[in-house]
């Protein structure tokens, strides 16, 4: 494996895109959905990025890179399909770099999002035609009621973690809730169904407890 498989947040902080056309505003429209401050250094912008930038969303510089331009960049995009500022860009800039055309420091793998359940998928930039099959796939296994458990899920691990106190029980709770017979449940639309369950058996719980 040449890749660390990490998610790492952006939020506030200052990327940059090089290149204005349909590939930077790809990459620019990911960065600003995950709460960067974006900066796009282009000559021309597409419509989209135009209205970004109309509406304060994104800086722009425009004009085509120089030396400096990177200084206090948390990542950078090249999205130029210039093979010679590729080079330039590799040797100067020592951070979270990646290169549309392949290489850089990092890639960004096809994903996608369900509430808050999310799957990023990978060939290491063998086959991203593979990587996006088994996205859709991965995509029609896992739909919106995931996103519905996982909403559930999140008070429901909250109310075990702060009202069980055996530490074996509260781990079995929480291993049944996210187990194999939970997601079949969630994935043939028995949903309510499996809170209810969950539900009742916290309460048993706690009712056993209360009383020993």
């Amino acid at each position: 494996m040449d890749f660390y498989p990490v998610f790492v947040s952006i939020k506030g902080k200052k990327c940059i895109v090089l290149g204005g056309g349909d590939v930077g505003q790809r990459k620019a429209l990911s960065l600003l959905e995950a709460g960067a401050e974006v900066t796009v250094i282009s000559p021309v912008l597409t419509p989209v990025l135009e209205s970004l930038k109309a509406e304060g969303k994104i800086h722009h510089i425009a004009r085509c890179y120089e030396d400096g331009d990177l200084m206090e960049a948390f990542i950078v995009i090249d999205a130029t399909d210039d093979i010679g500022l590729s080079k330039t860009v590799s040797k100067s800039f020592g951070g979270l770099l990646n290169i549309a055309g392949g290489g850089g420091t990092f890639i960004v793998p096809s994903s996608f999002h369900c509430g808050g359940l999310t799957f990023a998928m990978s060939t290491e930039g063998v086959s991203p035609a593979l990587a996006k099959t088994i996205k859709e796939e991965l995509q029609d296994l896992y739909g919106g009621d995931f996103a519905a458990y996982l909403d559930f899920l999140k008070e429901f691990r909250l109310k075990v973690l702060t009202s069980v106190s055996d530490i074996a029980v509260r781990h079995e709770l929480l291993r049944v809730a996210g187990g194999k017979d939970a997601v079949k449940k969630v994935r043939t639309g028995a949903i309510e169904e499996l809170k209810e369950e969950l539900s009742l058996h916290l309460k048993g719980i706690l009712s056993h407890e209360n009383h020993e």
